[in-house]
């Protein structure tokens, strides 16, 4: 957060009603506060390959910045992306493979009836065969038995964008050990993050005692600092202070800013009453 602050106190010698050139954007680096910059950049009377030199430097393209780009473009096959991305989901059913792909998110389908869902995997299915099983997993009678089973990518996919009311509802159960390996073998750091995103979402929700119960004994090799801090929490809410303190000690070792190091040296001490711990906070 300081150091969004002082992206913004920086930027902040330009007034928010003075035009933003393109040469202006060039000369800063890229960051979410030049993100925000290029957006206003995009509403301003510009060309289109002045949006497409400016989009360009973009740190990271959300929905919003997008829709302004694409807005600026003018181009017929990105304006056709755009509409499936915002289209409803029931008015995705009649659309093809294609716009459905872009526009159905786990979030979204959740919401479908078990006939819908039966119709976009028919759709789908040749295509984007990931997507179709995705799809199944939502519309199966006991969802958690197909979750299990399914690759790495569609489960992250499914448990971590299917929203919380139905991740409650159909997934708090203990997983097996084997899945749990198989998600962890990560190798590239898009899935590392994403199976870091499943063990925030789990231990951060205390309606998900079961399968909470599935982390207590995980092997913490090759975990992120968050992660192994997350799993900690999850072994003192499960009186597993033994656990919580290993995986704190770990955390502690692996972490690179004192703010994430404080946090575990409060615990260490909450923990242990062990005056060392708060002395070094």
């Amino acid at each position: 957060m300081r150091f969004l602050l002082l992206f913004f106190i920086f930027y902040n010698n330009i007034n928010a009603q003075q035009e933003i050139t393109n040469k202006w954007l060039n000369e800063k680096p890229r960051s979410i506060a030049k993100d925000f910059y290029i957006w206003r950049y995009l509403d301003q009377d510009i060309t289109k390959e002045q949006a497409i030199e400016a989009f360009g430097q973009a740190k990271n393209v959300n929905n919003k910045l997008l829709y302004r780009y694409a807005k600026k473009l003018k181009h017929k096959e990105t304006s056709e992306v755009i509409q499936c991305m915002k289209s409803k989901a029931e008015n995705l059913l009649k659309k093809d493979a294609n716009c459905i792909e872009i526009g159905m998110s786990t979030y979204r389908a959740v919401k479908l009836s078990s006939d819908n869902l039966d119709l976009i995997i028919s759709k789908v299915k040749d295509k984007y065969p990931s997507s179709a099983k995705r799809f199944e997993i939502l519309g199966a009678t006991i969802p958690f038995t197909k979750l299990v089973s399914s690759p790495k990518e569609v489960f992250f996919e499914t448990f971590n964008k299917c929203g919380e009311k139905f991740r409650i509802n159909n997934f708090n159960y203990q997983l097996p050990k084997s899945t749990i390996k198989r998600l962890k073998s990560s190798k590239t750091s898009k899935e590392k993050k994403k199976f870091a995103q499943t063990i925030k979402l789990i231990v951060t929700n205390i309606k998900l005692n079961k399968i909470q119960k599935s982390f207590l004994n995980i092997d913490i090799d090759g975990l992120s600092h968050e992660s192994m801090f997350f799993l900690a929490i999850n072994a003192i809410r499960h009186d597993k202070e033994k656990s919580a303190l290993e995986f704190l000690e770990a955390s502690y070792k692996s972490a690179y800013f004192q703010q994430d190091k404080d946090k575990v040296l409060f615990w260490q001490y909450k923990l242990t009453n062990n005056k060392d711990f708060l002395n070094k906070l």
